[in-house]
């Protein structure tokens, strides 16, 4: 994660970071699109998972939804298209 933050263009990052949102903005430098309970997903306590961004606009919506798949919340986030 940290050669996340020694890239100098626009960036997303993804996923099951098993860290906190403020130690995955530290680690990684991208700032969050959404901040959302993920874990557990029956009743989540804390955010593991990440949608992390740098050099594009602010997401319009994010939240947390629920797939068969996993004990994780998925993230989705609304971007704007202009």
């Amino acid at each position: 994660m940290r050669g996340v933050s020694a890239w100098n263009g626009s960036l997303i990052v993804t996923g099951d970071l098993n860290m906190a949102a403020g130690l995955a903005h530290r680690v990684t430098g991208p700032q969050p699109l959404t901040t959302q309970l993920t874990f557990p997903a029956e009743s989540p306590q804390r955010q593991l998972d990440h949608v992390l961004a740098r050099g594009i606009p602010a997401a319009v919506a994010g939240q947390a939804v629920r797939l068969p798949l996993s004990d994780h919340l998925a993230l989705a986030v609304d971007l704007p298209t202009d």
